[in-house]
């Protein structure tokens, strides 16, 4: 265990335009996007600072909790179709009983497999609900007025996205996180993780009815689902933007595609891709892009999903959507990368072929993808061996 004491946690990074009406449809065209502002930075990145290390290929994708073995997770990474190893835990794993005191003994494993490998690696901490993954401890410190219970698939207890409280503890963890790590560097990329459910902003279908009392209750009795959405967006950019002045710039920034509320108005794969099909999360990442450079990555969590007339758009259509806005040839170009949908055989969303399909695909459009770790376990086995013969085949078309 180590003591780490908080220093007080910057102010929230705050939009000064609001999106509607004609400013958020002219921030869907290309030289527009750039108009909208990041905060009370405006500047964009010059072209020598278009951000730190971006792995490129295919990573080893392993959940390291207080128990994992560097050892084992060396074994995952050490094949030469294997780049680089992307970490994720919980909250509760690192910071298990008090505000302030963690053990890293998770992420310690990982860094470790990255040096005994000689190869980059990443870390994402999922702050989760109480019902998973998000420590106890965080209701003595958060107050009752800013939790919140999702229903759907279960109940999800966590914190509201403006809750100030919430987002202190998520900022000294981050900070505790980056003073340990940051000089590491073999440390590549951290994974950007607000105050969701999940680790990706998915808030179990956001229903109005039960968001809109809670936010009317912090805004006031005439505070608008809209001006919820618009707030909401100040705090992924908050989020992204404290990210990138804790980590030090060879650390590239990273974060995964969601709805957040209800940020979608197609779910057609003939118009999914476009970028109005998002179009706050949109202009929040072009202004990220636009300040960060090449130093932001966006993510999609879904590659090769089936859902969907079995396209291979990812989860949603996130895919081509992140391809056609951020990626190397898109409207706001830059690395972009991705996590298959689910390993093989772990249900009925990815087999054999549809991975090397998916491979296929996401090589074209994406600098890296993360692979399950169940993928890569057993390189003897029929599996095991068909997919270091797909990626090694692939190695060298990744963008």
């Amino acid at each position: 265990m180590s003591e780490h004491s908080p220093k007080e946690a910057a102010a929230p990074i705050r939009r000064r335009d609001i999106l509607t009406g004609a400013i958020a449809a002219a921030l869907l065209t290309p030289n527009a996007a750039h108009a909208r502002s990041l905060g009370t930075d405006t500047t964009r990145a010059p072209a020598s600072q278009k951000g730190g290390t971006v792995t490129r290929g295919a990573g080893a994708w392993v959940y390291a909790n207080r128990y994992a073995s560097a050892a084992a997770i060396a074994a995952l990474a050490a094949p030469s179709y294997i780049g680089w190893i992307s970490g994720y835990t919980r909250l509760e794993v690192l910071a298990p009983d008090r505000r302030g005191r963690y053990d890293w003994s998770a992420l310690d494993a990982v860094q470790e497999a990255a040096h005994r490998v000689e190869k980059p690696w990443k870390d994402m901490t999922i702050h989760g609900s109480l019902e998973v993954g998000r420590p106890r401890w965080h209701r003595d410190h958060i107050p009752d007025r800013d939790w919140i219970t999702v229903t759907k698939r279960g109940d999800s207890t966590f914190p509201v996205p403006w809750s100030a409280a919430a987002r202190a503890l998520r900022v000294e963890f981050e900070e505790a996180c980056a003073d340990r790590y940051g000089s590491d560097p073999l440390h590549v990329q951290h994974r950007v993780v607000a105050d969701w459910p999940l680790a990706e902003p998915w808030f179990g279908g956001s229903d109005p009815r039960l968001w809109l009392p809670a936010w009317r209750a912090h805004a006031g009795a005439n505070a608008t689902w809209r001006d919820l959405q618009l707030d909401y967006q100040d705090r992924e950019l908050d989020a992204i933007v404290t990210s990138a002045r804790l980590w030090p710039q060879h650390c590239t920034i990273s974060m995964a595609t969601g709805y957040g509320f209800r940020d979608v108005t197609t779910t057609k794969p003939a118009t999914w891709s476009r970028p109005e099909a998002h179009p706050d999360r949109y202009a929040t990442w072009s202004s990220v892009r636009d300040r960060l450079g090449h130093r932001f990555q966006a993510r999609q969590n879904g590659a090769g999903s089936p859902r969907d007339d079995g396209n291979y758009d990812g989860a949603q259509g996130f895919g081509a959507w992140n391809g056609r806005c951020f990626g190397p040839n898109g409207i706001h170009p830059g690395p972009i990368g991705c996590q298959m949908v689910k390993n093989i055989g772990g249900d009925d969303r990815m087999d054999l072929a549809r991975f090397e399909k998916t491979i296929a695909v996401e090589s074209g459009r994406c600098r890296d993808a993360e692979i399950y770790s169940d993928d890569l376990a057993n390189p003897h086995s029929r599996v095991g061996a068909a997919v270091a013969d797909i990626l090694t085949r692939y190695a060298d078309r990744w963008q």
